[in-house]
């Protein structure tokens, strides 16, 4: 408890200093439009696949949507170790980012949810920030916290370092419990749209919080607009 304590410490500490330089960075007058990333992680016990879709209806549009898909498997073949994870959330931001959004989580293991709740969105060449709090009115009345954040700081024009951490945290109000989370962190280099390094994915289900991990080495491929 005490280790898992520290770990989520971390966490916290690294994307508050993240938000607060995106906040600095979103009094530019413009931010950059995200690529579209897709992501493969070989690990020692699954392959990992992500892809994120973040736009918004139009340049100065203050509507948006954000898709995330997630998907785990092992070498085996395994049919109980499939995790498919997809929300998907159109969002309204009143304020540097500050927003609202609604949509909906499909996965493998509970099906289909809608949610709604506050969110936070930020996107320059350097950072991506995204923070969803989510409620979904489900019959465990599930509250998730999602956290995706990236920072890219370039070494010249066509190298820079990569970092990302990305969390999910999810509890069940009626059931008083832990119900799904997990860590992801990527470390490595940047080389124009291809990102590569070494990664962890740490997850844990149910209320006993069985754990999965899995360490590898990570592609990255970023499409441009």
């Amino acid at each position: 408890m005490v280790k898992t304590f520290k770990i989520w410490r971390r966490v916290v500490i690294f994307c508050l200093i993240i938000i607060s330089n995106s906040t600095t960075y979103s009094q530019i007058p413009k931010s950059i439009t995200p690529p579209l990333p897709v992501e493969l992680m070989l690990g020692n016990d699954r392959i990992s696949f992500q892809m994120v879709v973040k736009k918004q209806f139009k340049p100065d549009s203050k509507f948006g949507f954000f898709g995330l898909a997630t998907y785990n498997a092992s070498y085996t073949n395994d049919q109980s170790d499939n995790d498919l994870v997809i929300p998907i959330q159109i969002s309204y931001s009143f304020w540097k980012g500050f927003g609202i959004m609604t949509g909906a989580t499909m996965n493998s293991k509970s099906g289909f949810s809608p949610i709604v709740g506050p969110q936070y969105n930020f996107a320059n060449k350097k950072i991506l920030a995204i923070t969803v709090l989510s409620f979904n009115p489900n019959a465990d009345k599930n509250i998730q916290l999602f956290g995706l954040y990236e920072f890219k700081p370039p070494l010249n024009d066509k190298w820079s370092i990569y970092s990302k951490l990305q969390f999910v945290y999810n509890y069940s109000i009626n059931e008083d419990s832990h119900q799904r989370s997990y860590l992801q962190l990527r470390a490595g280099m940047r080389f124009n749209t291809l990102a590569f390094g070494l990664g962890t994915n740490l997850d844990q289900y149910g209320p006993y919080r069985i754990k999965k991990e899995n360490y590898g080495i990570f592609l990255k491929w970023e499409f441009l607009n």
